[in-house]
């Protein structure tokens, strides 16, 4: 079984033994050297075993059990990436695909596998432990290493099919005020301003002389929250001692009992059992003494307390989660709970059941009494990396199938103690050996204290409906995409035709919409990310197709929704949580028509003239004579058709007066007429306001524009529009004597219009 030492801690015991003062031992042989080293793996000291192991690796390249323990050494000091790199070396390990029989399989395989998976190469990792699991390995009694090894060959599959798959989760590793070289872990709370937690607060490597019992043990420490950090430790009084390890430390929910754990090694295995003291009202201890009742027993270990309030009936009772490989487990340790009566003792405790605990190990278990959800992290469930944390819906010993936490508040490392706050169920600690932390030796050896904070994404509903009848069409094919941008362009009218999107995953994961609090939850919505542009596409037998361009803002909130074809409106009570209501019309029957009548240009000037308050008028006195035009007539072939628009819009807005909406129809009626004809247009405003402002405000303007024409049935291929802003002034803003031009600022504040015939 893997060597961690989650009965108490993680990995801080590994050092409380690994370092002994070293000794002159260059002058012993090989042998006495490689002796040396396997009585220092044996009672933990991998560090040290790995000093001695690879000055005999560098001497003796080729000498296999020299490798194997060198090996072995580096996985249990958890350092994942020298493990991998001298298991690989091995001859076992060296071309497996081509021995998938081969009795040579030892745990150097299995352990292999766990090294790749470890370093998040699951493709290797996964053959390893197929191969594994069908070789002739054979397990010794009370092991069982091929079921471990076919489990592991769907995990691995599992990480695969999610690594990219991640929740809108901050994971940050606590300050160094807290987090020291060794390790750091169970995070539990008193209130959301006092953190309890346990660790060797060293930053250096512990020497220990030979025949020293008092090395530094494993103690609890509390830190306060205060001025938007974290404190210095205060080591907690009374409950430390200096014989033993103090550990995994837990107030009751009323907070008038404090549970932890006391551990030591017994018989060269650590033992642990569940301490409590008494709280008084104004925070004294009392002397700790073994929880009285049915919990802790002498041949087994007890550890990792969690105090909850629970409905029992019409009272409420305490309940206490623990870990333990007592009679009755599934596998190595289970998670259990027993009813704490009135006087603080322990009821009989009750596995929490096949659905919780699996042939492995399950630790480090905390419960939500608001939803009923039991957290607490398996090395067998399917995960990323070693122990990963789960989340299972119930109670006592009957929950739900276990949902594992995805990424990133799991790693491909070992991620355990899922502790939430009090005041807010969306913010709290885990703790994890991932790279970033406070490591002493390597990158992965030591656990941390990191805490998270949910980010809320935008979540999206599509409603699809029939226009005739307003009710939901079924079978719809609707296809969503996307594509991120870094900076995002300033409308999404121009971008999109050549963009390359990536299609959106429908999601009916319930815990994205957690902290939006709704009323009524969707089982079926998008997600969407910041710096987006989303296309949306709708298709149905017999009904005309429709497409829509969102875009995101940087916070993920939708910003712009552009129509292309069909009608869409976007609705919601949260700029959260948003509904795309998309409106399908029934096709109509195809006709034969008449030939369009050939639209006399002479008289669409005319009209636009007539129709038009005030068109763009030049002079022909102010006309070059070799820059006049050819006048106009029914029998011209006109190339293209060019007139400044005045469009009213309402003051600092992108939309039109309603008594200018009627100039946009015009236009529209134009290019129904003429159906090869195309439309681009530019929108220009006065110096009022910054250049950016102006820039951004005709675009805003622009796109009002287009997605008016488009709505109207006009293809969104036909037209295109720019916002220049400021820079093309055809009056000035100002009079000379520097006061306002309210004319010239109206003549500005103009679109220009240019029709182009395709006939």
């Amino acid at each position: 079984m893997k060597k961690y030492c989650f009965l108490l801690l993680t990995c801080t015991l590994l050092f409380g033994n690994a370092i002994a003062q070293r000794r002159e031992v260059k002058a012993l042989s090989s042998e006495k050297r490689h002796e040396m080293a396997e009585k220092l793996i044996k009672q933990g000291g991998y560090y040290a075993a790995i000093d001695h192991m690879k000055e005999l690796v560098e001497k003796h390249p080729d000498n296999e059990t020299y490798l194997f323990k060198l090996a072995e050494a580096y996985f249990h000091s958890r350092d994942y990436t020298n493990a991998e790199k001298y298991y690989a070396m091995l001859a076992e390990t060296k071309d497996l695909k081509k021995k998938k029989k081969s009795s040579v399989i030892s745990m150097a395989t299995f352990h292999f596998g766990e090294s790749l998976k470890y370093n998040a190469k699951y493709e290797q990792a996964r053959e390893v432990f197929e191969i594994f699991a069908n070789s002739n390995f054979r397990d010794v009694k009370g092991e069982s290493y091929k079921i471990w090894a076919k489990n592991e060959v769907l995990s691995c599959e599992f990480a695969l099919n999610n690594k990219d798959r991640a929740k809108f989760v901050e994971v940050m590793n606590i300050d160094s005020n807290i987090n020291a070289a060794y390790s750091d872990f169970s995070p539990r709370l008193k209130n959301d301003s006092v953190l309890v937690y346990s660790s060797i607060q060293e930053d250096s490597v512990i020497s220990v002389r030979h025949g020293d019992k008092h090395f530094e043990h494993t103690k609890i420490f509390t830190s306060t929250f205060k001025d938007s950090a974290w404190q210095l430790p205060v080591e907690q009084p009374v409950v430390n001692s200096i014989f033993e390890h103090s550990g995994n430390g837990t107030y009751s929910p009323d907070g008038k009992r404090f549970y932890f754990t006391r551990c030591r090694p017994i018989n060269g295995k650590m033992k642990c059992q569940i301490y409590m003291s008494n709280v008084s009202s104004d925070s004294i201890f009392s002397k700790p003494k073994k929880l009285a009742g049915h919990v802790n027993h002498p041949a087994h270990t007890c550890t990792q307390p969690f105090s909850a309030k629970v409905k029992s009936g019409k009272t409420d009772q305490e309940i206490l989660f623990f870990v333990s490989d007592m009679k009755g487990t599934n596998g190595g340790m289970d998670i259990w709970y027993s009813m704490i009566d009135k006087d603080g003792k322990s009821g009989k405790p009750v596995n929490c059941g096949r659905n919780i605990n699996t042939p492995r190990d399950e630790v480090a278990p905390s419960y939500d009494v608001t939803n009923n959800v039991l957290y607490f992290s398996s090395n067998y469930h399917y995960g990323f990396g070693g122990f990963d944390i789960f989340r299972a819906s119930g109670s006592q010993n009957k929950y739900g199938k276990p949902e594992n936490m995805s990424k990133p508040i799991n790693s491909n490392l070992d991620d355990t103690y899922y502790t939430q706050l009090k005041g807010d169920k969306y913010k709290g600690f885990l703790v994890s050996n991932r790279p970033g932390g406070m490591a002493l030796l390597s990158a992965t050896c030591c656990d941390d204290i990191y805490s998270f904070k949910y980010r809320q994404p935008t979540i999206v509903v599509m409603n699809v409906t029939d226009s005739a009848t307003g009710k939901k069409l079924e079978d719809v094919k609707l296809v969503v995409k996307s594509t991120q941008y870094v900076n995002l362009p300033d409308s999404i009218l121009f971008n999109t035709n050549s963009e390359v999107m990536d299609k959106m995953d429908l999601e009916t994961d319930p815990t994205f919409l957690e902290n939006l609090r709704l009323a009524e939850n969707p089982k079926e919505f998008f997600v969407l990310e910041p710096n987006n542009i989303i296309q949306v596409s709708a298709e149905k037998q017999g009904f005309n197709n429709s497409r829509s361009l969102v875009r995101t803002d940087k916070q993920g909130i939708i910003d712009s929704l552009h129509v292309q074809d069909g009608v869409f409106s976007k609705a919601g009570t949260s700029p959260r949580f948003v509904t795309i209501n998309v409106v399908m019309g029934k096709e109509k029957a195809k006709v034969v028509s008449t030939p369009l009548v050939k639209v006399d240009t002479a008289k669409v000037a005319s009209s636009l003239k007539d129709e038009f308050a005030k068109v763009k008028k030049v002079e022909a006195a102010e006309v070059k004579p070799e820059e006049q035009k050819a006048e106009v007539t029914p029998e011209t072939k006109i190339e293209q058709f060019e007139f400044a628009l005045n469009l009213q819009f309402q003051y600092n807005k992108s939309e039109l007066v309603e008594s200018h909406q009627a100039r946009l129809d015009s236009i529209v009626t134009i290019l129904k007429s003429k159906p090869k004809m195309k439309l681009e247009f530019s929108t220009h405003t006065d110096a009022i306001g910054s250049d950016e402002y102006n820039l951004k405000l005709s675009y805003r303007r622009a796109e009002y524009i287009a997605n008016y024409i488009i709505s109207k049935g006009i293809s969104q291929k036909r037209v295109k529009g720019f916002g220049l802003g400021e820079t093309k002034h055809v009056a000035p803003n100002e009079k000379e004597d520097g006061s306002d031009h309210p004319e010239g600022r109206q003549q500005n504040r103009r679109t220009e219009v240019k029709l182009i015939s395709g006939s």
